[in-house]
């Protein structure tokens, strides 16, 4: 039987780069136990790989789209072969001039269906494999072209300097940036604004945190 998201979504490519839930309150709720068989949506790969540094003793992971699986077995690849400087790089959380390189060490490790699949995006490996996903380049538009209209690179830089809780609290207060800033912005405007940026009306949805259950859109071509 057809599932009803693959009649109306485009699954060749990565939609999220990274996965956006918080971990820890996924493993505090699930309440992995050592040895335990976890089953888990693949998306980018980093719940999945949470579970199994949480304990578990086998975590199955499955995916529609079969880029997920690629952007899965790419971080065990990573975790396995690079040092956890190297892996930033790779992720795209540190500058590198090397990502090329790094990802050709981890290459012997992928299976011939996802190697295949990342030799064919250099661009993305080369730009940072947590960016490359449809998600992550709707923020990088944000980021890019809606931020600056909002906030001074001052503001930001207030808000991203760190400091204890009670810091960054005030300092969330001060600058006028709620917690969830992309997203809070993005839900006080009607999803057909943000189309042409992106974002398709699944993510308008979940940004303001009506979840659809019963119908799926079809997917906006960026």
């Amino acid at each position: 039987m057809q599932s009803e998201a693959a009649s109306h979504a485009e699954f060749s490519a990565i939609r999220y780069a990274q996965c956006w839930e918080d971990a820890d309150i996924l493993l505090e709720g699930l309440e992995i136990k050592a040895g335990d068989t976890c089953l888990s949506i693949a998306s980018a790969g980093d719940n999945t790989l949470a579970m199994l540094a949480k304990g578990a003793g086998r975590v199955i992971a499955l995916d529609l789209n079969p880029a997920q699986l690629a952007c899965l077995e790419l971080r065990v690849a990573a975790y396995r072969e690079l040092s956890h400087g190297e892996l930033l790089e790779l992720i795209g959380s540190r500058q590198s001039t090397r990502r090329s390189d790094l990802y050709r060490r981890c290459r012997p490790l992928l299976a011939p269906d996802n190697r295949a699949f990342w030799d064919a995006h250099p661009r993305q490996v080369e730009a940072g494999i947590g960016g490359a996903g449809k998600f992550e380049r709707y923020f990088a538009l944000f980021r890019g072209r809606i931020m600056p209209l909002v906030h001074s690179r001052n503001t930001i830089q207030q808000l991203l300097a760190g400091g204890t809780a009670a810091e960054r609290e005030v300092s969330t207060g001060n600058t006028g940036i709620p917690g969830a800033g992309g997203c809070s912005s993005m839900s006080s405007s009607p999803a057909s604004s943000w189309a042409g940026w992106g974002a398709t009306p699944v993510s308008s949805a979940m940004c303001r945190g009506v979840w659809p259950t019963a119908s799926w859109p079809a997917p906006v071509t960026p």
